[in-house]
């Protein structure tokens, strides 16, 4: 505004200024164009310089009116004829001086700051430059570190890599040795083991030719009725405890669902004797369950091992068991002592062909099919084997004494039955009787209740001088009069009928008996009578077994 402005002097003198610094005159009564004089004065002076620019000045003065027209005008109604327009551009000028000088003052106090905080930056960046140098410096140290570590790395590399192959080759040529040697010893070993078959094949033939030659002449060693009872009742004890180790306590699938695993021991396993024993954790669920093992066990005992003639050859599939005893039977108008020494001569051959056969399997199969897999859904998977173990052990010593009982002059007889009550006994102690709910007490249990049921089978030995037989063992069973069959039916009714949930009325509010171990068994079930071995195990021969080629190895079967 102060280089187009008009000087106030020279306004008031009658002269103009115009923006090249040239005085015009121009008459006292020309009109003032204001702040826009010395535009229009430098138009006008172009026009004076020439005709020849006369239109575009015309032109230019018109579009200067045109476009300042308005603003003229306004600023002439505003400000009238006065100095207000001049005076208030002083102000303004002066108001501008003052801002200027309010920020020359602010630019100052702001380079100062600046300048404060530059100094500080420079020290910063002066600190950080002399971490980044120590930084630096101890890179190139570390970098020189892990070189040397690589160096050495490469070094140890290459040093157990020498080591390995120089080993390597050492091993080689010792394993090269001991093969060269191995062979020499095999051929020496092979050389020997022929030598040792021939003498003992040699051993066996001489053996075998004594034992023909001394057979008509030996006599057999007389077994006392004191040795069978000690080995019976060792045998069913030892039967007993078995049971009671490892089906005293039932597993977590059979209490949570004991409907259904009673089914499938009925159903599918055709376990007749679990019908009305219900599986629960009650006092007489566990009497019952642990007769009823016992009696499976004893039964197959009875049915395939103690039989007349038992052989394990004869009991593969495809033999006739029957023919021996039938052969044996047709000796009768011999005379006993014919009959006899046929019996004994005969079953001296089968104990030489067990000895020839695969007896663990023989009775291991008929331990499987006839208990375990029966009774698997009693188990736990990690009693399967052990039970086989345990109850192999048990057979064998069954085989034994059978056929110790054979070769007597007066066999020992086995019954199962429990129809005489002088020679049985109740096995069930102090049981109490069940409170039945009222709404159990007319429950429809008459097919599930049974008169007894044997635990423990009767062995007598008849006696020449007596009308009556010696007694060996006694029987023993559950007979109805405890009560325990009633409540067993009522509680398998119950539970079979209704809803798992409902199994737990009838579990024992007292701990059972602590002699069941809880915990998985190791090695074998002992009874408090230890199982001798007959002392007539002579006819095995050198084998020193029973007869089933098992001997003392027989024991650690699996």
């Amino acid at each position: 505004m102060s280089s187009s402005g008009v000087d106030r002097t020279s306004t008031q003198n009658g002269t103009v200024t115009n923006g090249t610094g040239i005085q015009a005159e121009r008459p006292p009564d020309v009109t003032h164009f204001g702040m826009f004089n010395d535009e229009i004065n430098l138009e006008i002076s172009k026009l004076d310089k020439g005709w020849l620019f006369m239109h575009e000045a015309v032109e230019g003065l018109k579009k200067t009116f045109r476009k300042h027209g308005k603003v003229v005008s306004t600023v002439k109604n505003r400000y009238g004829e006065d100095n207000v327009l001049e005076q208030k551009i002083h102000d303004l000028e002066v108001l501008q001086r003052g801002f200027t000088n309010l920020l020359i003052n602010n630019e100052k106090e702001h380079e100062s700051k600046i300048e404060v905080l530059k100094q500080a930056h420079d020290r910063e960046i002066s600190e950080w430059r002399g971490k980044a140098a120590a930084g630096e410096q101890k890179q190139k140290q570390y970098e020189e570190l892990e070189k040397a570590l690589k160096d050495q790395l490469a070094d140890d590399r290459s040093n157990m890599e020498r080591h390995f192959t120089e080993k390597e080759k050492e091993m080689r040529d010792e394993i090269r040795k001991r093969i060269e040697a191995n062979r020499s010893l095999k051929g020496e070993l092979k050389l020997t083991s022929d030598e040792l078959d021939g003498e003992r094949a040699k051993c066996q033939r001489l053996e075998e030719q004594n034992k023909q030659l001394r057979a008509p002449y030996n006599a057999e060693a007389p077994v006392t009725t004191t040795f069978y009872e000690e080995h019976y009742k060792a045998l069913f004890e030892s039967i007993g405890n078995i049971a009671k180790a490892y089906f005293g306590r039932l597993p977590e699938e059979v209490i949570e669902d004991p409907a259904s695993i009673s089914k499938e021991l009925t159903g599918k396993k055709k376990l007749a004797v679990f019908k009305g024993i219900p599986l629960s954790d009650s006092s007489g669920s566990l009497h019952l369950r642990l007769a009823a093992i016992q009696n499976i066990i004893n039964t197959v005992i009875q049915t395939y091992l103690w039989r007349p003639f038992f052989s394990a050859c004869l009991s593969s599939p495809g033999k006739d068991q029957d023919l021996l005893p039938t052969m044996y039977d047709h000796l009768r108008d011999r005379g006993d002592p014919e009959r006899r020494n046929w019996k004994i001569s005969t079953m001296r051959v089968l104990d030489r062909l067990d000895d020839e056969v695969q007896t663990k399997k023989t009775v291991g199969s008929l331990i499987y099919h006839n208990i375990i897999d029966p009774l698997e859904p009693l188990l736990a998977d990690d009693q399967v084997e052990d039970l086989r173990r345990d109850l192999f052990e048990v057979f064998v010593e069954a085989i034994d004494l059978w056929k110790t009982s054979e070769r007597d002059e007066f066999p020992i007889q086995v019954s199962m039955a429990p129809d005489d009550r002088q020679h049985w006994n109740e096995d069930l102690k102090d049981y109490e009787k069940r409170d039945i709910p009222d709404s159990l007490a007319d429950s429809a249990i008459e097919p599930y209740l049974r008169q007894e049921l044997a635990v423990r089978p009767l062995v007598t030995r008849p006696n020449p001088g007596k009308t009556e037989h010696d007694m060996i063992c006694s029987g023993a069973a559950l007979f109805s009069e405890t009560g325990i069959f009633h409540d067993g039916a009522v509680e398998w009714k119950f539970i079979n009928g209704g809803s798992k949930a409902r199994a737990s009325t009838f579990s024992s509010s007292t701990p059972v008996s602590p002699a069941i171990p809880t915990h998985k068994r190791q090695g074998s079930v002992s009874s408090n009578v230890p199982l001798v071995r007959s002392p007539i195990r002579a006819w095995s021969g050198s084998t020193g077994g029973s007869g089933l080629g098992l001997g003392t190895e027989g024991r650690g079967w699996k």
